[in-house]
């Protein structure tokens, strides 16, 4: 048999020291960060351009299969990292993990929701009564859809900023977890 050889991936011991392969949760893979960033500017570029005509309406479609990537790799990364911090530190309380958790999320999505209503500000009675999901991200929690006159169904989901169904979502399964 053939002696195998290091991986020069991996962090190699000093001489006289012996070899311990670090485990998976201990290290960050950077490929999956850069990876993880080109499917989340794919992803924003398919929601702005995706209804255009012509070569960057085709470049943009991609949005669609970088959506599914970008949630298997970010679902692993969080993963990952709340496992290097439960071997470091006691883990946190429901409530304090979902609030470490809207303090990154919120600000962002707060600002689209005011952006949508700065954008259309005049709003249907069911539109506005919606509004208060919205900023609460309950949107998702309670679907409500009526129809409307120009014949077509409005699901309170859709309002004001059609893929923040997402983060409401996202908050029933950070409580649920």
């Amino acid at each position: 048999l053939k002696p195998r050889r290091p991986n020069r991936l991996l962090p190699q011991p000093e001489p006289g020291h012996s070899a311990t392969v670090p485990h998976l949760s201990d290290m960050r893979i950077q490929a999956l960060d850069g990876l993880r960033w080109i499917a989340s500017v794919q992803i924003v570029i398919f929601h702005m351009y995706h209804d255009w005509s012509g070569g960057l309406a085709v470049f943009a479609a991609w949005g669609r299969i970088w959506t599914q990537l970008f949630f298997l790799i970010s679902g692993f990364v969080l993963g990952q990292s709340e496992m290097r911090r439960a071997k470091d530190e006691r883990p946190p309380t429901t409530i304090h993990y979902i609030r470490l958790r809207l303090q990154s999320i919120y600000p962002a999505y707060l600002l689209s929701l005011l952006l949508h209503l700065a954008e259309q500000p005049r709003r249907s009675q069911f539109e506005w009564r919606m509004f208060p999901e919205h900023l609460l991200l309950l949107q998702s929690w309670f679907p409500q859809c009526v129809d409307t006159s120009a014949g077509y169904i409005l699901c309170g989901t859709q309002v004001f900023n059609l893929v923040s169904w997402f983060l409401s979502a996202l908050l029933m399964y950070w409580l649920a977890v």
